[in-house]
């Protein structure tokens, strides 16, 4: 193998999990790998998938490390999820020795390590591995990739050790800037997103038949039963709506995973008000989001919403957070209230005559944003052996 530039990426999900980041690390690695770099993405396990996988693209690689156990700490908030979040600990302290093996096997000209920043949203054992990279790979470049724009002052401590940290969203990359000290490069790097296939009049109808929604208004949620990122929220929003006239059968049809479930939606699913699916393919995600009145997204903590980002290119109606960039290209999407019945006059409005304004999707091609990533390439790494 000819000596390369090696990225190692540290994330918590990856295709074919669902999701956006899954989404944006897989365009992420293989665009990389296009350039001609060596791609390493430590991620989890996922069902029917290899704990190992290398994938050749372009002029490089992607090896998928399926290193930690699935939806460690995520899924569910029972015993389950600590233990398996306990050893996704034990299993991080394996990093360094990994990142340091696959830059002596690639004969690396260059280190970069990218880390999600959710892993270190709970107490783990990231700040040591982060220290032990240092001494381990003493050139490589650290880099952290923050996608919320409220995370916790407490990171701090935690994001100040990395050489460099990304900003998915004009806002996230200014409060990183005021934030950090000055020796942490702060890049705004929009996230990568491929429009996806539009789905047909035949595809769409078809997945309203499977899921019994023919006939029934809609307000589409793609972010699942979760209470950070408003979800309540939007079951207020249809009871709301259902008091316009033409809309007293409207629901909310959600998707993604149940973390917080309980007797509020078995009470809104007795009652009509809610229709969860579950977690569904994107293919089927697309076409609910293109029978929908409106697709709605209120989370806070959203940097750059990769379902609105789909709405917007399948030209339907997206019912947004108020980010900068949706503020300057489609102010009339925005969430001008967080009362109920405006939010659902807000989606009448939408439904009933769509604003002719246009965000510009083009700003996010993987072809015009690999660039940014490589500045932030680590210098040449010293060849020789690993020894731990």
């Amino acid at each position: 193998m000819s000596p390369r530039p090696l990225w190692y990426i540290v994330t918590p999900v990856y295709k074919p999990a669902p999701g956006g980041g899954a989404i944006y690390t897989d365009i992420l690695a293989r665009a990389l790998a296009e350039e001609g770099c060596e791609v390493v993405v430590a991620t989890e396990a996922f069902t029917g998938e290899p704990a190992r996988q290398r994938i050749a693209v372009g002029g490089g690689s992607v090896t998928l490390d399926r290193l930690f156990p699935m939806r460690a700490g995520r899924a569910e908030r029972d015993w389950r999820s600590y233990a398996a979040y306990a050893v996704q600990n034990l299993r991080l302290l394996r990093l360094p020795r990994r990142a340091a093996r696959a830059a002596h096997d690639a004969g690396a000209t260059s280190v970069t390590v990218l880390i999600h920043s959710s892993l270190f949203y709970n107490r783990s054992l990231m700040p040591w591995v982060l220290a032990r990279l240092r001494r381990v790979l003493p050139r490589a470049r650290l880099v952290v990739d923050v996608r919320d724009p409220l995370f916790g002052e407490r990171l701090l401590p935690v994001l100040s050790r990395a050489d460099a940290a990304i900003g998915c969203s004009r806002a996230v990359a200014d409060r990183l800037r005021a934030m950090l000290p000055t020796h942490v490069d702060v890049a705004h790097v929009p996230i990568p997103f491929e429009p996806p296939q539009v789905p047909s009049a035949s595809d769409i109808e078809a997945v309203l038949r499977e899921n019994r929604l023919e006939g029934i208004p809609y307000v589409f949620n793609p972010n699942g039963v979760n209470e950070h990122k408003r979800y309540p929220e939007m079951l207020k929003l249809v009871r709301a709506l259902r008091r316009h006239s033409g809309y007293e059968q409207a629901v909310l049809v959600t998707i993604g995973r149940a973390r917080d479930w309980s007797s509020r939606d078995d009470a809104a699913t007795a009652e009509g008000v809610l229709r969860y699916l579950g977690v569904v393919p994107n293919p089927t995600a697309l076409a609910l989001s293109s029978g929908a009145l409106a697709t709605v997204i209120l989370s806070r903590i959203e940097g750059m919403p990769r379902s609105g980002l789909e709405t917007l290119s399948l030209g339907k109606p997206l019912l947004a957070p108020d980010i900068a960039e949706f503020r300057e290209f489609i102010p009339s999407s925005i969430v001008r209230s967080a009362e109920p019945e405006h939010m659902a006059r807000q989606v009448v409005d939408l439904a009933a005559s769509p604003p002719d304004e246009r965000y510009p999707l083009e700003r996010h091609r993987m072809s015009e944003l690999v660039g940014s990533y490589r500045v932030l390439e680590g210098g040449a790494e010293p060849r020789q052996e690993i020894a731990e």
